[in-house]
């Protein structure tokens, strides 16, 4: 029925209603195509006028200096030598209450301004003195003028023993057999600012050198430590007496930089 009715319209009619069809389906296609693009440049009108707001000035931050850490406790310098009284009697050598360790081969001193003393024990050598190694073990730092100096030794196997029996075993095995009259002082015992040091001892000694060329008397100190790992350090400061070089300063930095190597 639909195809005899369409049969009895004439073309003209279907040409001019199609035409209208397309034309209609364009209107609706270029007002979509509108509405979009007054969007885009609505929103790119919006964009134009957006002010924006720099963030404000930050303050530079200032720089603080690091605190530098204090100085730590200087070790005990060493006094100037006192004349020893002499005792009232001959006072025996004390002697250490078990074998004393032999002293260790100290390593070849350094060209610089240090030397090995031994076991990991170093010493500063003063500017103008001179170091050499020790027969036996040992380093002696001699004064730029010769009036004095220090030697070193270190020992290991000295767990349980104080810094009186290396003393006593320094004053038996060697000084002993290098100086006559030899008088020396009670040792008593030194407080050291070293969480590795258990044990220290100081005494003070005088005794007369008689070589070839005549006799010569030296008076000195000796200082002793013991290291929590049983190792010990002994050090002999002496000077000639009578002699005017200043060797104190000297001693005290042999003497302090050799324990705080420790």
């Amino acid at each position: 029925a639909l195809a005899a009715t369409l049969g009895r319209i004439p073309p003209w009619i279907i040409v001019v209603a199609a035409v209208g069809a397309l034309i209609f389906i364009g209107l609706i296609v270029v007002i979509i195509a509108r509405v979009v693009s007054g969007g885009s440049d609505d929103a790119a009108v919006a964009a134009q006028n957006t002010v924006i707001t720099p963030l404000p000035n930050q303050p530079t931050p200032s720089v603080q200096p690091i605190p530098s850490g204090s100085a730590p406790a200087p070790l005990p310098a060493p006094s100037s030598p006192q004349p020893v009284p002499a005792p009232p009697t001959n006072a025996p050598i004390p002697a250490p209450t078990t074998a004393a360790p032999a002293p260790q081969p100290p390593e070849p001193p350094s060209s610089g301004q240090t030397v090995s003393v031994g076991l990991g024990i170093t010493a500063a050598v003063p500017a103008g003195w001179t170091a050499r190694d020790l027969d036996g073990g040992g380093v002696s730092i001699l004064s730029s003028g010769g009036g004095g100096g220090a030697d070193l030794y270190a020992y290991s196997g000295a767990s349980g023993r104080t810094g009186g029996d290396i003393l006593g075993y320094y004053v038996r095995e060697t000084l002993s057999q290098q100086l006559t009259g030899l008088q020396f002082t009670a040792p008593e015992p030194v407080s050291v600012n070293s969480p590795s040091v258990v044990s220290a001892a100081r005494t003070t000694y005088s005794g007369t050198f008689v070589g070839q060329q005549g006799s010569t008397v030296y008076s000195g100190e000796l200082w002793s430590f013991v290291r929590n790992d049983g190792t010990a350090l002994l050090v002999d400061l002496y000077r000639i007496d009578g002699t005017s070089e200043n060797v104190v300063d000297g001693w005290n930095i042999v003497l302090n930089s050799s324990v705080n190597s420790m």
